[in-house]
C-alpha cells in the first residue's frame, strides 16, 4: 500500500508519468493510489483512462482576456486570486484509494 491515497497533477503529461512510475514500482492505480489531473483534453488516452477536473476553455479564455485588458487600463495591477469552476469527471484512475465522490460525473 502506498503511503498516500492520491496524486493530483496540474497537467496530463505529469499524470501519465505518475501512472507509469507507480506501475513500475508495483503500485496499482486505482486500487492503491488514485490519480487525477486538471486538464481534461486527452484523458481517455491513458491506461487506465484518467480522472480529470474539466475546466471550460472558453471561460478561461474570457477571464484571461478580461484580466489583460483591465491590467492595461490600470497603471498598477495588484496581485489577485482567480478561481475557475471545474467539474470532476471520474474515470478509471480513482477507486479504492478513497477519492471517489458520490454523485459526480462518471465516464
Amino acid at each position: 500500500m502506498a503511503p498516500f491515497p492520491s496524486v493530483n497533477c496540474v497537467a496530463q503529461l505529469i499524470a501519465h508519468g505518475v501512472i507509469d512510475l507507480l506501475h513500475e514500482r508495483g503500485v496499482s492505480v486505482p486500487t492503491q493510489v488514485s490519480v487525477v489531473d486538471c486538464d481534461d483534453t486527452i484523458a481517455l488516452t491513458t491506461q487506465p483512462p484518467l480522472t480529470s477536473i474539466a475546466l471550460k476553455a472558453v471561460d478561461a479564455a474570457r477571464l484571461a482576456v478580461r484580466t489583460v485588458v483591465e491590467g492595461q487600463v490600470s497603471e498598477m495591477l495588484s496581485p489577485q486570486r482567480i478561481a475557475l469552476q471545474g467539474e470532476l469527471v471520474e474515470r478509471a484512475t480513482v477507486g479504492a484509494a478513497g477519492l471517489v465522490v458520490p454523485g459526480r460525473l462518471r465516464q
